[in-house]
């Protein structure tokens, strides 16, 4: 995911500190919507929400100063996400002063188009893969991967299970269990690949 990220970033300013520089000036609406789609994939990968749930957050759902976003799950459940990272919020500040160069006066969507529309799931999910594909990945990426790599990566950091079930907006355990699952597989294929090494070391 760090190619995506790194590329995504190139596409639009090169890192958030030169993102803030010009937000006086226009943009031009090539590089707004690369910066979109920056923003939605630093958002996906942070806070693991859904795309659909992404694509409905309003700018009213937002509170720059404490760093936290109101989410409207599956079933209308609210939750809460958090920016945890200063990047992500500094990215996030600056985008949000630079859509209103094309933002319609009717649209109160967080994320949108070149056009000034709200951005939808599927143009989310297209532009991801255009951009996963120009930053050279051969496998096919969609926003639920990104999803599922902030899950996982907050489990093997050692968060708890039940604070990741609640960020992600889970009913049951039993599916935020499936992250545990694959940690699990990463741990015996790298404790495997260890245990060869040893092996190949004791031959020697």
């Amino acid at each position: 995911m760090k190619r995506l990220l790194d590329y995504s970033r190139s596409q639009c300013a090169g890192s958030p500190d030169s993102i803030n520089t010009p937000i006086s000036e226009c943009i031009s609406s090539t590089r707004f919507s690369a910066l979109t789609i920056y923003t939605a994939i630093e958002l996906l990968f942070e806070t693991g929400v859904r795309v659909g749930e992404l694509c409905s957050i309003t700018l009213e759902d937002v509170d720059i100063a404490q760093g936290i976003i109101t989410i409207f799950g599956k079933g209308s459940r609210e939750r809460k996400v958090f920016m945890t990272s200063d990047t992500t919020w500094r990215l996030l500040t600056a985008y949000i002063t630079l859509s209103k160069q094309f933002r319609r006066t009717d649209s109160s969507a967080l994320l949108v188009t070149s056009q000034g529309h709200g951005a939808g799931p599927a143009h989310i999910r297209s532009k991801l893969a255009q951009q996963a594909k120009a930053a050279g990945l051969t496998r096919h990426i969609t926003p639920h991967m990104l999803r599922h790599s902030a899950a996982t990566h907050l489990i093997e950091a050692g968060v708890d299970i039940r604070f990741v079930q609640k960020l992600l907006g889970h009913q049951s355990i039993a599916t935020t269990q499936i992250y545990t699952q694959v940690t699990d597989n990463s741990l015996r294929d790298v404790l495997t690949r260890a245990g060869a090494r040893l092996r190949l070391e004791a031959a020697m």
